[in-house]
Parts: structure tokens; C-alpha cells; sequence
């Protein structure tokens, strides 16, 4: 279906949409040596698309049922090497709860109230802004039998 290729030709992917025919999900095939020599993935899926970085290291493939691109050589996402640490404050009739920025990829802001087991979080949906280097949310309202949490999706 899709065939990219590197800048010197050495790094090929190609992905069908088929394999075989329409029941069959088609599969990925990558090769380091022009050609020479192919590799298959173990991922299948409906792909309709492949695309490569100018060095190789680097594909890209989409899949037209499941709606999703699917990355090979991208950095896998980490934990960061500090947690953030929420703060809370009140500020007038306001709670402020802040977090840094540098370490806050990849965390969401949970509420609960009530801590008892099985203690049930939701998200806050209040708008974050940006103050400083921290991350801020502003909450109103009755306060009491509140608590928060930074959770890592």
C-alpha cells in the first residue's frame, strides 16, 4: 500500500493494508540493507500509509480502521527524574494549587471526597494557567472534604 524510504535508500518500510485479503489485517515490513533483506513486524493492522526520517531511525505508519499512527524509533516516554510536588495555598477565598512546570508532562490533577477505601478520583476540570514556572489551578466553592492529588497518566 505505502513504501518511504531514508535519504541513501538503506532504510525501507512498507506496509500493506491487506494481507492477502480484506479479512486479514495487513502487516509492516522493514529492511536495513536496501531491499536486500525484509523484517515483519509483529504489529498488524489496516495500514494505508508509511513514512521515515531523511536517517532511518525514525517511521511512522497509520492505520485507516483503528484511526491511530502508530511511531518505531521515537523516544519511549519516562518518568521524570523528580516528581512534581503539589502545593497548596488559599488566596483569599481561593485555593491555588500549583506544580512545576519542568517536571509536570504527563499528569493530571485528581480530586476525591472522600479517602476511604475504595477511594473514588476524578479529574479537576478547572482551566490550568501558567504562572511563573508552575502550573496553577484556581478552585471556589465549598472546600471542605477535599483532596487532591497529581496522577501520572
Amino acid at each position: 500500500m505505502s513504501v518511504a524510504s531514508s535519504s541513501d535508500g538503506t532504510h525501507l518500510i512498507a506496509v500493506s493494508l491487506f494481507d492477502q485479503n480484506p479479512g486479514n489485517p495487513g502487516v509492516i515490513w522493514h529492511s536495513t540493507n536496501s531491499g536486500l533483506n525484509w523484517t515483519e513486524d509483529a504489529m498488524t493492522g489496516y495500514f494505508n500509509s508509511a513514512a521515515i526520517s531523511a536517517d532511518g531511525t525514525k517511521m511512522a505508519v497509520t492505520d485507516v480502521v483503528r484511526d491511530r499512527i502508530y511511531t518505531f524509533g521515537e523516544p519511549v516516554a519516562t518518568a521524570p527524574d523528580a516528581l512534581p510536588v503539589l502545593s497548596a495555598a488559599m488566596a483569599g477565598n481561593q485555593l491555588s494549587l500549583s506544580w512545576s512546570v519542568s517536571n509536570a508532562a504527563g499528569f493530571l490533577l485528581l480530586s476525591a471526597t472522600n479517602l476511604a477505601s475504595p477511594a473514588i478520583w476524578y479529574q479537576v476540570t478547572n482551566v490550568p494557567t501558567l504562572s511563573g514556572s508552575q502550573i496553577q489551578v484556581m478552585l471556589t466553592g465549598s472546600l471542605q472534604n477535599q483532596f487532591f492529588r497529581l496522577s501520572q497518566l
